[in-house]
Order: C-alpha cells, then sequence, then structure tokens
C-alpha cells in the first residue's frame, strides 16, 4: 500500500478546476458571502491519495442541511471555435479559453454521503450548504474534516449569510428553460419510454432543472402525440397528463409546445417545411394536419385550464430563406391557438416580423442589433434570449472550457438589459445512448471500427447536455450551478433596482458591460456579490 500523506485545500466554486491542479492555489481556510435561502459552496482538491483506500467526510456547522458530491471529471478533447462550432472543423483558433485542449476538467456533481473510494491519486469534492434561519448578517462556520489513510485534514468554510432571502424559483421568477430530450432520457438510460422507470427518471430531471432555477419545460411532439396506421398525429392525453402533472408536482409553471415542424431535410437553404412527425410537407399536405395539431393541444389546454401558462413553437431558428414558409406555419398556429404566445428561436429579423410575440435571438444577435429587438419591445412584443453552438470567442455561453463566471452572467445579462424576459437553450439533455454511465461531453462517438474523418457537424464541448447521467438518476454540475448562481443574482439585483437604481446600476457596470464585456477575476466578482448583499441587508 502506498504510504503518503494527502494534502487537502478549499478552491471557490466558480474557479476551474483540474485533476493537475496546483493544490498550493488553495485555501484551508475560505471565505464567501451569501443570502438567506440560496447555496454557498466551495470545492475540495485532494492529491497525494491512495487509491482503493476510503475518502471520509465529516462535517459540522449551524444545522445539518449541507450535501457533498465527488466532482467527476470530463475530458476536452478540442476547444470550441472562435467564431463557429469548434477549433476542429473550421471555428477558427480560440484565445478565448479557459485552457488548451486536450485537457481533464471536474465537472459533474454525483453526489454521496460521507465517505467514497478513491479511485485517482487525485480527486475532488464539492460541498454545499443551504443558508437558512438568517435573523441577522452574520457568519456561519462549516468545519469539514476529511480523513485518509488515518490522517485528517480540517478544512472551513465561512460564510457571511445575510438577511436577504432568494425564494424558490417560481412563475414569476426570470423564465428559463432548458430543453430536454426525454426521447434521450429514456434511450439512455436503457428504459421504456412511459414506464414507472422512465416516469421516474423524468421527475428527477426535472427536479435538478428547478434546483438550477428553471421554471420552464419544453414539450414534444412525440410527448404528446401517438401516430396511427396512416402515420397520422392522435393526442395521447395520459401521456399529456403525466408531464403536466410531473411539471406541477415539482414547480416547472411555464410549458412550451416544441416545434411540430422543422426545415425540409434539414437543409439550412430549404425555402419549404415538412413536419416532424411524418415528414409531410408545408406548403403540400402538412398544412391540414398542423392545424389539428394545434387545435388538439388548444384543446386539451383549454379543458385543463393552462392556457396561461402555455408557450407555443412552430419551427426552430427560421431563416431569411424560410421566412415565408415559417409566416404560413404561425398564421395557422395563431388561428388554432388564439392568445397563445409564439416563441422561436430566431435567426432571422426583419423578414419575420409579425410572426412571433416572443423574439428569442441569440445574445449575439441581441448584441449586434439591440436596437432592433428593443424597438420589437417598445411595440408590446416580449424577448427572450438564447445560446446554443455559438456564440463563442469571448462571448457568455455554457462551453466546459470557458470560465464558469460566463454562465453567471447569463443571470446579469437581464439585469442590465431589463426588456430581456427569459433564457432558452436547446442542450439540457439531448446525447442519445452512450455506453459510459457519464457521457464524455462531446458530440463525436465514433464506432471502434470506423476510421472517419472528423464530422463536420461536430458540437462544442458541453453544448448538448447541461444536467448528466447517472445509472438511474441525474446530476447537475458546475455549468449549471454557475448559471444557478447568476439567476439567483439576477433576483438580488432586481430587488436593489427597486430599491435604490443608482447603486444596483453602478454593481452591475462594475462587472457586466454587455455579454462580451465583463469582470473575468472570481475574486472581483466576489468583492461585488458582498456590496449587493449589503446593500439590500442593511
Amino acid at each position: 500500500m502506498k504510504n503518503t500523506i494527502f494534502s487537502a485545500k478549499l478552491f471557490d466554486e466558480l474557479e476551474s478546476l483540474y485533476p493537475d491542479t496546483n493544490i498550493d492555489d488553495g485555501k484551508s481556510f475560505y471565505t464567501i458571502s451569501a443570502a438567506n435561502q440560496t447555496f454557498a459552496g466551495t470545492h475540495i482538491l485532494l492529491n497525494d491519495l491512495t487509491p482503493g483506500q476510503a475518502v471520509t467526510i465529516n462535517v459540522r456547522g449551524p444545522h445539518k442541511r449541507y450535501k457533498t458530491f465527488e466532482m467527476l471529471p470530463v475530458p476536452v478533447e478540442y476547444n470550441t471555435g472562435c467564431a463557429d462550432r469548434t477549433e476542429l472543423n473550421g471555428g477558427g483558433f480560440n484565445l478565448n479559453v479557459i485552457r488548451r485542449a486536450p485537457f481533464l476538467i471536474y465537472e459533474v456533481l454525483k453526489p454521496f454521503m460521507n465517505v467514497t473510494l478513491v479511485k485517482t491519486e487525485t480527486m475532488a469534492i464539492a460541498f454545499r450548504c443551504l443558508i437558512e434561519n438568517v435573523e441577522k448578517n452574520a457568519a456561519q462556520n462549516w468545519e469539514i474534516e476529511v480523513t485518509h489513510n488515518g490522517v485528517t485534514r480540517i478544512l472551513t468554510l465561512a460564510v457571511k449569510a445575510f438577511t436577504v432571502t432568494v425564494p424558490k424559483v417560481s412563475k414569476d421568477d426570470h423564465k428559463y428553460v432548458n430543453w430536454l430530450g426525454h426521447n434521450a432520457i429514456a434511450q439512455h438510460h436503457n428504459v421504456e419510454k412511459w414506464s414507472k422507470e422512465y416516469i421516474d427518471l423524468i421527475r428527477r430531471y426535472y427536479k435538478i432543472a428547478v434546483y438550477s432555477r428553471q421554471n420552464m419545460i419544453c414539450l414534444w411532439w412525440d410527448d404528446l402525440f401517438d401516430l396511427d396506421e396512416n402515420k397520422l398525429p392522435v393526442l395521447n392525453r395520459d401521456h399529456f397528463d403525466t408531464l403536466v402533472e410531473l411539471a406541477d408536482e415539482v414547480g416547472l409553471y411555464w410549458l412550451q409546445g416544441g416545434a411540430f415542424a422543422s426545415r425540409k431535410d434539414n437543409d439550412w437553404d430549404a425555402t419549404e417545411a415538412e413536419l416532424q412527425c411524418n415528414k409531410m410537407h408545408i406548403p403540400g399536405i402538412g398544412e391540414k394536419v398542423l392545424a389539428k395539431m394545434y387545435a388538439d393541444v388548444y384543446a386539451y389546454i383549454q379543458e385543463k385550464g393552462i392556457t396561461e401558462r402555455w408557450i407555443q413553437s412552430f419551427f426552430d431558428e427560421p431563416t431569411n430563406k424560410s421566412a415565408k414558409v415559417f409566416k404560413l406555419g404561425t398564421d395557422i398556429l395563431k388561428k388554432n391557438m388564439p392568445n397563445v404566445p409564439v416563441l422561436e428561436a430566431t435567426i432571422a429579423e426583419d423578414t419575420i416580423l409579425d410572426t412571433v410575440d416572443i423574439w428569442c435571438p441569440s445574445i449575439n444577435k441581441f448584441h449586434e442589433r439591440q436596437d432592433f429587438f428593443n424597438a420589437r419591445t417598445k411595440e408590446s412584443q416580449r424577448l427572450f434570449v438564447y445560446t446554443c453552438l455559438q456564440p463563442s470567442n469571448n462571448y457568455c455561453n455554457r462551453f466546459i472550457d470557458m470560465e464558469r463566471l460566463r454562465p453567471v452572467y447569463l443571470g446579469w445579462g437581464p439585469a442590465k438589459f431589463d426588456n430581456i424576459e427569459g433564457f432558452l437553450h436547446w442542450g439540457g439533455f439531448h446525447i442519445g445512448a452512450l455506453p459510459s454511465a457519464i457521457e464524455r461531453s462531446i458530440q463525436f462517438t465514433e464506432d471502434a471500427c470506423d476510421y472517419l474523418e472528423i464530422p463536420a457537424n461536430i458540437l462544442p464541448v458541453g453544448d448538448h447536455i447541461i444536467f448528466y447521467p447517472g445509472e438511474n438518476e441525474a446530476f447537475f454540475c458546475t455549468r449549471s450551478e454557475a448559471q444557478r448562481i447568476g439567476l439567483e443574482d439576477l433576483f438580488l439585483l432586481s430587488l436593489l433596482k427597486k430599491k435604490d437604481k443608482p447603486v444596483a446600476e453602478k454593481l452591475i457596470e462594475m462587472l457586466f458591460r454587455d455579454y462580451q464585456d465583463y469582470e473575468k477575476d472570481v475574486s472581483k466578482y466576489r468583492e461585488v456579490k458582498e456590496l449587493l448583499l449589503k446593500s439590500l441587508s442593511c
């Protein structure tokens, strides 16, 4: 047995942590500030461990509402591109990444109680505690004992707890949706869709979504419809009931009807659309079927009394070339679902005026054409923003090779630009069936026997996943935690705007000017966060 004396140090949860991080950069005593009813956290790096032996955790603090997580490393095998997608497929060399690929980074948070088995000489543990019962601004100290091979290290997380409270996410908070692929969840976990095991899994994914301050869920055509013998969609009320009941149970208020159509043959130059359920063309024979689908959903949501919660889509990311068919489809939607707002992730702009009620440009498009979108909201239209495989470079996004402060600032954006009411991302969970319990965070999953060129459609690292699969459970990660923190900040900044708008605007300006101009120093972020909390708790 290897006879070593291990080391353990604390790191800020928003700092990137790698297996080869210099442990001497950590601290034995670390202080952060937090609001009442939020989660304070730190990451613990351990090295010189003996594989095959246990690490045990013993925590002493003001209460028992804390959790420990083993942090699982994932590989970053290529960097996101500077202009598009990745460096592997022509995206350009990106100077704005946290490290040059390939590398491993601690990313996935797998909960454990107080003992876990050491697999490698270095590991990382996340500690999270609920801040509660704060009657006056005061310190809450957490003493964390880490024991391995008979040696104990004592670490202290000191939380400056403030009285201002961030309540659980509700319908009145910033709207936030990650698209979860329900079929992908069933396929990856090898469960039959609509079985008890499947429903239990969906509940787990929905719960971690709400924990991450998501208050909106997307339901797809094949969640709501079956195909009959003629390949025509028939509403399945039982399935519809199940998903709405699960959303109600965990606190997902807003319901998005996912796109029922897409561009023909998935061709970005297509001027026609096709139904996702049976590939019927629009224009063509698909309009009648599409109208019935919308009418059936509308009748259901009216009967169930959830019409005010429903938001509907037609065709994801319309371009100028598909603008004409997009208008045709949204006209059918509006006719059959009166007063239901139309939300779409939009690429086209001027060519699709009067088609959507809720615009949703990517944050770089919002940045480039802010006057256009401001004009839309002045006309009583509404505004979300989204990220996906772009933007990259120095824009805020959620790729694994970006600073964890960037997802935080996705919450500060709507504090700066207060006509933004929501955030959308396609990649909540879209990975399909893979052999590993923890997906490798990349889309490149070539079969062992195939010697192929790098696929042209390879995605940036982490673009298609923010909630990770375990054996029969769902895990969040450092990126989803960072975005949760940013959305908690948004709630606090909104309170301060009501109390003292000039101070709120000054604090925002200290960290966030726009989506590609922001502070990357975590210590600076912590200083401003404390000022924010003090301003609300005095």
